[in-house]
């Protein structure tokens, strides 16, 4: 399983790598984990994955944006939307994502 991490965080990133370990781990499911930081790269290489966690907020760049133009580049791609607000859970739905997760993200 190829999973990619769009997000500016760093503490958020790390939160969502130990949440992925966990849950890789307890299933024995191999599992690689890339972070991007460029809307460029992420497009291009989208192709290559089978997760995207996909932060809303990104400084200069819309997630909601980014997620529309990655489902269009690769349809099967599951995307898990990431944010602190609830008030992008309706734009969510325009992206297709498979699930929106609210942050700060914990293991309970």
């Amino acid at each position: 399983m190829k999973i990619m991490i769009y997000e500016d965080n760093e503490l958020d990133i790390q939160s969502l790598k130990n949440c992925i370990d966990t849950f890789f781990s307890k299933y024995s499911i191999p599992y690689q984990v890339d972070v991007c930081h460029a809307s460029e790269k992420l497009l291009e290489t989208i192709y290559n994955y089978d997760i995207l966690f996909l932060d809303i907020e990104l400084g200069n760049e819309n997630g909601i944006h980014m997620g529309r133009i990655a489902k269009r580049k690769h349809k099967s791609c599951h995307i898990i939307l990431t944010s602190k607000y609830k008030k992008y859970l309706i734009d969510g739905y325009s992206v297709k994502a498979d699930c929106y997760l609210l942050k700060p993200l914990s293991q309970g």
